[in-house]
C-alpha cells in the first residue's frame, strides 16, 4: 500500500486509497527538507501501519471516545465507588489535559496531569485513562499506552501503630455518641469502617454480627471481598449493644467523613498521635495475633480472602473454644 507525499501550498499531504477511495490528508508540517525527511521515517510508516491493521485512517479517535467505552463497561461491572471515582478522574483530565486524538497524547501530558496529585489519587484517577488507552492500543489506533511509561507520585509509607488495651480503654471511655458506638464495634470486631457504617440492627444476634455489605455515600455495597462473614460477638460489646437506643433501621447515622473526623480529634486530646480510622482493623488484628489466637481465626474474623499475616495456612473450623480465644485476647 503505497502512500506519496505531496504539496499544496506551502504543507505538506500525504495521498493513499483506502477501501477504493483516493484519501489526501495534510500532514500539518510546512515543505522543508527537514519534514519531508520527518514524513518519510515516522509519519508514513505509522499511516500504513493503520492502513494493513484495517484502521480508518480519516477518522479522528479522540480519547472521549474510548473513555465512553470504559465508562460503559464500568456502571455495568464495578461499585458506585469505582464509578465515582474514575468520573472524577476522568473530569479532571479532560480539564486539564484537554481531550484530542488519541494518537496526540504522550507520557509528559500523563506525568503532567499527575504532578499535584498525591500517590493514591493520582493511581485512582489515572485508571480510567489507562484503561481507554489500553482500549486504543487493542484496536491498532495506537501502538503504546503512554500511561504505562509515566513516572508515578511516589507512595510514602505512613508507619501505623496499633493501639495497646490501654490506649483503647481511654478511646472507648472518653468517646461520647455515635463515635463510642463505633469504636466500641470496630475494637471489639475488627471490621472495616464501611462495613460497621452498614450495620443495622438486623445484622446484631445472639453470638454473632454478621457482615454483608458495605455502606459509602449513602449506597450499599457488598463487602470488599464479596463474601458474607460472621463475626463472634464479645460479651462485653454485647452489653453495650443491648444498652442502645434500637430505634431506626441502622445502628449509626453518622458519616464516614464526620466519623473520622470527631476521631482524629478524640486522639488529638488524648495526646495520641491521630491515625485513620483503619488503625481499629490494625489493633483488633494486632491483638490477636500477639495473644497467639490461631491465625485461621483471625483470617475469619477480619474477612482476609487469604492468610496475609502469616505464613501457617489451614482452613478455618468452627470451634467452641474460639469465642474463649477472642474473649482472651481483647479488652
Amino acid at each position: 500500500m503505497q502512500v506519496k507525499i505531496t504539496t499544496r501550498g506551502e504543507f505538506l499531504y500525504l495521498e493513499y486509497e483506502q477501501n477504493g477511495k483516493r484519501v489526501r490528508k495534510s500532514s500539518g508540517l510546512k515543505d522543508t527538507k527537514a519534514n519531508v525527511a520527518y514524513v518519510y521515517r515516522n509519519v508514513i510508516p505509522e499511516l500504513e501501519r493503520k492502513l494493513n491493521a484495517g484502521v480508518d485512517t480519516t477518522k479522528s479517535y479522540k480519547l472521549s471516545y474510548f473513555l465512553d467505552r470504559v465508562m460503559a463497561k464500568t456502571r455495568a461491572e464495578r461499585k458506585i465507588n469505582t464509578i465515582r471515582v474514575y468520573e472524577y478522574g476522568i473530569r479532571s483530565f479532560i480539564q486539564e489535559v484537554g481531550d484530542k486524538d488519541v494518537s496526540s497524547y504522550g507520557v509528559r501530558d500523563i506525568e503532567d496531569f499527575l504532578r499535584n496529585l498525591n500517590a493514591k489519587t493520582a493511581r485512582a484517577y489515572i485508571a480510567p485513562i489507562s484503561l481507554a488507552f489500553r482500549l486504543a492500543v487493542k484496536y491498532d489506533i495506537i501502538t503504546k499506552n503512554p500511561c504505562s511509561y509515566a513516572d508515578f507520585p511516589k507512595i510514602k509509607k505512613k508507619e501505623r501503630r496499633a493501639f495497646d488495651k490501654q490506649s483503647v480503654k481511654s478511646l472507648i471511655d472518653y468517646a461520647t455518641g455515635e463515635l463510642k458506638t463505633f469504636l466500641f464495634i470496630a475494637f471489639y470486631t475488627g471490621a472495616r469502617a464501611k462495613e460497621i457504617l452498614a450495620l443495622t440492627w438486623d445484622d446484631i444476634k445472639s453470638d454473632e454480627i454478621i457482615i454483608s455489605k458495605t455502606l459509602a455515600q449513602n449506597t450499599v455495597n457488598s463487602p470488599k471481598n464479596g463474601k458474607t462473614r460472621r463475626i463472634i460477638i464479645p460479651e462485653a460489646l454485647k452489653e453495650y449493644l443491648e444498652g442502645l437506643d434500637k430505634s431506626g433501621e441502622r445502628i449509626l447515622k453518622m458519616e464516614y467523613r464526620t466519623i473520622a473526623k470527631k476521631f482524629k480529634e478524640l486522639q488529638t486530646t488524648l495526646g495520641l498521635a491521630p491515625q485513620s480510622l483503619h488503625i481499629t482493623r490494625h489493633t483488633y488484628a494486632s491483638l490477636l495475633i500477639d495473644a497467639g489466637v490461631k491465625p485461621t481465626l483471625a483470617q475469619e474474623m477480619l474477612g482476609h480472602s487469604s492468610l496475609v499475616m502469616t505464613s501457617l495456612y489451614t482452613h478455618y473450623l468452627k470451634n467452641q473454644n474460639d469465642k474463649t480465644e477472642l474473649e482472651k485476647a481483647l479488652f
